[in-house]
């Protein structure tokens, strides 16, 4: 399926508004690795009657003074109610958690309904493979408060492995900046229709995160367990997500691109936008134009695509270049609107912060020149800096603070990239980052604004009238 925002952001939880509704009593699946939960219980039970035949068994036969007698007592009764209290708290960690209720909601009204005639497709309907999709539907409206990325797919199955490979849906959202809702999930089976909703077993998990909080965030990963699954059974599912990640506000960027496992039926995708804010396409290998219309708040790019073959993909192929038809789009008009929005994400105050104002004056304290206070600190950063990413979320495109990195001892490019900033300016070295394309290597001038957006970042400077660019993720010995 489509990613409609380059990096995972397309795919942490707030109230929504009215009009919602929730799946009461749903249920979770147990996942105890193993632990029987039953003798669990009575082997705990078994601790605390061992105990209390300890603390019945003590006499004052073997018992000389009231005092030892009590001081005897007081322990036992210490380490009774300490294995108690491990006991709760280890059963508080191995037992499930409830199950939170799932959000359903109808359609969204702006949403364009294709029309599949499922009784058609259950009598002489020739499929090749265990499984064939009937419909890949996805449209992005950008003309909201918050983006709205809505969802519709229709699978039917033909083999058992297909049915263990599809009849659990999986539905990744982001809490810190987006909230889902589920609109149906149905099962056609001999010209019936069954509503799977209240059947399905549900799980979440998700990443410790916390709404708008500095800390790294995760997806939340909602599963419904589809039961009662069988072969040439017809899976329909639609789902909404509102909200993108922060780094982009409400911009229209992505990509997109045609392929798939298997023959394929009915593959639609639109983009709305306000009149304002037209889409700006890259093409490759033929990517069909859209169907564009046009009202007087806002425009909407379609593509609609009957049959999709089985993509066949080459080996050995440049990472670079793409195999199969392909788009990349942003409302951003020049690239002196990407340096706008870079400038944002990557500005540096000019505060100053002691820790790593004692880190530049101890590091180029034996400096002769610029050249070796450079170095110096270049040094410092591929010998002391590890590079981590944990590209998550909102800081998947915004890097951390100067003094978090440096605390840490680890970063990934971004990252990096300020703190070396921060400390080559400090020690009066004029630099700054700069974004680049590392997959395209010198392909970037056929391809538009966006493509920078999941840049890799150098570090670079002006110095005695010539460009410079170091990686401070190379070994010192580059």
């Amino acid at each position: 399926m489509d990613n409609p925002c380059l990096k995972s952001e397309n795919l942490q939880s707030k109230s929504l508004s009215s009009g919602h509704s929730t799946i009461n009593g749903a249920k979770s699946i147990d996942y105890s690795n193993g632990i029987n939960k039953v003798g669990l219980h009575q082997e705990v039970a078994s601790v605390i009657i061992g105990l209390s035949q300890l603390k019945g068994g003590i006499t004052l036969q073997d018992l000389n003074q009231s005092t030892q007698r009590k001081n005897k007592l007081t322990l036992i009764s210490m380490i009774f109610f300490q294995l108690v209290s491990f006991t709760l708290i280890f059963l508080y960690a191995v037992l499930p958690a409830r199950a939170e209720d799932i959000l359903t909601a109808p359609v969204p009204h702006w949403v364009v309904r294709q029309d599949i005639q499922i009784q058609d497709l259950l009598t002489g309907h020739e499929y090749d493979g265990g499984m064939e999709s009937i419909l890949d539907d996805m449209q992005i409206n950008y003309n909201k408060p918050k983006p709205q990325f809505y969802y519709h797919y229709i699978i039917q199955l033909h083999s058992l492995e297909a049915i263990q490979q599809n009849s659990t849906i999986t539905i990744i959202y982001f809490p810190a900046f987006q909230n889902y809702e589920l609109h149906h999930i149905r099962v056609w089976r001999d010209g019936k229709k069954i509503d799977m909703i209240n059947s399905a077993k549900i799980t979440f998990n998700s990443f410790d995160v916390v709404a708008d909080s500095p800390r790294h965030e995760g997806a939340k990963t909602i599963q419904l367990y589809l039961p009662d699954i069988r072969r040439e059974d017809i899976i329909d599912i639609s789902y909404s997500l509102s909200g993108q990640n922060t780094a982009f506000a409400d911009r229209a960027i992505g990509a997109q691109s045609m392929s798939a496992s298997t023959k394929s039926y009915n593959s639609y995708r639109s983009y709305t936008v306000p009149n304002e804010r037209p889409l700006n396409f890259k093409y490759f290998n033929n990517y069909k134009k859209p169907v564009i219309t046009k009202n007087q708040q806002e425009t909407t790019y379609e593509w609609n695509w009957k049959v999709i073959e089985k993509t066949e993909w080459e080996s050995n192929v440049p990472v670079w270049y793409p195999q199969i038809p392909s788009i990349i789009y942003s409302d951003y008009n020049t690239w002196a609107e990407v340096d706008e929005w870079a400038n944002k994400l990557f500005f540096i105050p000019d505060n100053k912060v002691t820790s790593l104002t004692s880190l530049v004056k101890n590091l180029i304290k034996d400096a002769k020149d610029d050249d070796s206070r450079i170095k110096a600190i270049l040094s410092f950063m591929q010998s002391e800096i590890r590079y981590v990413g944990i590209e998550i979320g909102r800081n998947g495109y915004r890097p951390f603070k100067p003094k978090k990195v440096l605390e840490r001892r680890y970063g990934d490019c971004k990252d990096q990239t300020v703190l070396m900033t921060k400390l080559l300016r400090i020690a009066n070295i004029d630099a700054w980052p700069a974004l680049v394309n590392l997959n395209g290597m010198d392909s970037t001038g056929h391809r538009n604004t966006v493509s920078s957006l999941c840049a890799g970042v150098l570090k670079s400077s002006v110095f005695r009238g010539r460009e410079f660019s170091w990686s401070a993720m190379l070994s010192s010995s580059h």
